[in-house]
């Protein structure tokens, strides 16, 4: 049966990344349940998504978000009511300043996966941080719903932002468990034709991710292990990044691979999965490796690591930014799994069911 509500997901561009996934999760579930989908493209397309082909790409080809501001208020001024959803928080100022110039037309959902305190203590952008911090505080109460992906950021969200907390709710990224099951299985990687143990880290090269750690923990690591580590994703580090690999001679134990068509398959062969994150909202990798279950070590960082591993029941929990630390968990883990039992009833909550079920609850309060 046709839903009769359409919703309209806002994104910059296709590119690889956490909001980018999300947000083409979401559209191919809401298409799924009938809805009237569309997914606002503000700048280029990089076709590497499989996205349902009843989903309305709208491509504004704007070179920035800022740039599209007049175009997103032309685009509902002529829209009929329509269920709006980003991910991103200067996507979310955008539309709700547009949203009260038409009247509060539409409705208006945020997703934050993105936390003030972790970018307030690591990002060196103050004055835009201070800046998205006080326009948050005045327009998010015009939202309809606030959206979190964990317990932690749904706590931050009450501290920072002046909200009715009825308007909060904590729902999970949704997981497509099967198709991820199915592709793990497609092949072993080439690079995995070896004798060493491999260690398979996932997600963009960016500051959050703290990869600079975890390869420095390897110069500590080959000393008593015989190890590889296959760093997978793209990002504004790579150079950096590599200058380190270089620096600290690792050229041959340390892998930067770039975008990978399936990394469910390293991650699923590994002997060890390591997050090395000082920030997270609720870490998608993470949860892909609790599925196909390779031994699992993370920084317990804010947030998301703890709630997923049930405080380290499904896998190791670290301090953040300590190699020396790291590289010991790393030989220790790698000699003594964790037996991870009973987990399979626990994976079911990050299922797209029981995500999308939580979605439409709320869209059905929205009348």
């Amino acid at each position: 049966m046709k839903n009769n509500k359409t919703i309209c997901l806002f994104i910059p561009h296709l590119k690889k990344g956490g909001a980018e996934n999300l947000t083409v999760n979401l559209a191919n579930l809401f298409i799924k349940n009938e809805f009237t989908v569309k997914l606002v493209i503000l700048s280029d397309i990089k076709k590497n998504y499989d996205l349902n082909s009843r989903v309305d790409i709208i491509n504004f080809n704007k070179k920035r978000t800022f740039y599209s501001f007049f175009t997103i208020l032309n685009f509902l001024l002529k829209s009929n009511k329509m269920i709006c959803i980003s991910s991103l928080k200067h996507i979310n100022i955008i539309l709700i300043i547009v949203n009260l110039l038409l009247m509060r037309k539409h409705y208006l959902i945020s997703i934050e996966t993105n936390t003030f305190s972790n970018h307030k203590l690591y990002t060196k952008k103050y004055i835009s941080f201070y800046l998205i911090t006080f326009l948050s505080q005045i327009l998010y109460p015009f939202l309809n719903f606030i959206i979190t992906p964990s317990f932690g950021v749904y706590e931050e969200i009450k501290q920072y932002l002046f909200i009715d907390n009825k308007k909060i709710k904590k729902i999970f990224n949704p997981i497509d468990i099967k198709y991820i099951k199915k592709l793990s299985t497609l092949n072993i990687p080439k690079e995995f034709n070896n004798k060493n143990k491999n260690i398979v880290a996932v997600g963009r090269l960016t500051w959050e991710k703290d990869y600079e750690t975890l390869i420095k923990s390897m110069k500590f690591l080959i000393e008593v292990v015989d190890a590889n580590l296959y760093i997978i994703g793209e990002g504004i580090l790579y150079k950096q990044l590599n200058k380190l690999i270089n620096d600290t001679k690792l050229n041959k134990n340390v892998f930067l691979l770039g975008y990978v068509d399936n990394p469910y398959t390293f991650i699923k062969n590994a002997d060890l999965f390591v997050l090395s994150s000082i920030s997270e909202g609720l870490p998608t990798s993470l949860i892909e490796a609790l599925i196909l279950q390779p031994n699992i070590i993370s920084t317990n960082c804010k947030y998301g690591p703890a709630e997923i591993l049930q405080n380290g029941k499904f896998g190791k929990l670290i301090p953040q930014k300590q190699p020396i630390l790291l590289s010991k968990e790393i030989a220790n883990s790698l000699s003594r799994p964790i037996k991870k039992n009973n987990i399979d009833n626990y994976i079911n909550t990050f299922s797209e069911d029981n995500v999308l079920s939580e979605y439409i609850k709320i869209i059905s309060k929205l009348k």
